[in-house]
C-alpha cells in the first residue's frame, strides 16, 4: 500500500464538509451505543438504519472533499 492522501482543509466549503463529517462520526458513535442497548428487533433495525444513513452521509462528504469523479466513486464502492 502507498501513502494515504490526506487532504488539507483550505477554504470555508471544505471546513463545512469537515465539520459535517465530524458531526456524523459523533452521531454514529452515539447511535452504536444505542444499538448495543436496543431491547428488541424493531429498535435494532431503527439504530442500524440510522448508522447506515450516517455512514452514507460521511461517504458522500468525503467524495466531495476529495472531488472524486463518478468513476472513482464507483471504483471505491465496488471494491
Amino acid at each position: 500500500f502507498g501513502e494515504l492522501p490526506i487532504h488539507k482543509i483550505e477554504n470555508a466549503d471544505e471546513k463545512a464538509l469537515h465539520a459535517s463529517i465530524v458531526r456524523s462520526v459523533e452521531q454514529i458513535m452515539d447511535t452504536k451505543k444505542k444499538l448495543a442497548e436496543a431491547a428488541n428487533e424493531r429498535d435494532r433495525d431503527f439504530w442500524t438504519n440510522k448508522c447506515n444513513v450516517l455512514e452514507d452521509a460521511i461517504d458522500q462528504a468525503v467524495y466531495r472533499l476529495y472531488d472524486l469523479t463518478p468513476d472513482e466513486i464507483k471504483l471505491i464502492e465496488n471494491s
